[in-house]
């Protein structure tokens, strides 16, 4: 558990990625786990030849969105649509929770204060996801322990 001078889900992240140890990739995932943690393997080889920063994308041919209501969805492609006129083109789903960096990414990244500016350096490999709505998410295989998970 680590105690932070400074508040925020980003300075978290960062903090958390810098300090992991021991393995080639650092993963992170939303609280909820909204995304069944058995997708990981997408993320990692064999099954995705080089994950240099591989995302989760829910706008990917072969995603699926259960429970999602109408509005959410709507809402969250016009955000979407700013994000990529303003910031990320060509990323379909930037807030997607589920991210996988390999180790040396996630350092030259993650080090700079600003980290999404560093982002935009490498192209991410945008993967199909299944994701369940949080009225869902307990009523779906694989999907019990609401606790985040950062693998490194």
């Amino acid at each position: 558990m680590l105690s932070l001078d400074q508040p925020g889900k980003g300075n978290a992240i960062r903090t958390g990625m810098l300090r992991a140890r021991g393995g080639e990739f650092r993963f992170m995932a939303d609280v909820d786990l909204s995304m069944p943690i058995e997708e990981l393997r997408k993320f990692l080889p064999p099954e995705h030849a080089d994950p240099q920063v591989a995302i989760a994308s829910r706008e990917q041919p072969g995603s699926q969105r259960i429970g999602e209501p109408f509005y959410r969805h709507l809402i969250g492609r016009v955000f979407n649509l700013l994000v990529r006129i303003l910031v990320l083109p060509g990323i379909q789903d930037t807030q997607c929770g589920f991210k996988c960096f390999s180790a040396e990414a996630a350092e030259a990244i993650l080090a700079l204060r600003r980290w999404t500016v560093g982002a935009l350096t490498l192209k991410p490999s945008q993967l199909p996801e299944i994701w369940v709505i949080a009225s869902q998410k307990y009523r779906s295989p694989g999907i019990t322990n609401p606790a985040q998970g950062c693998i490194s």
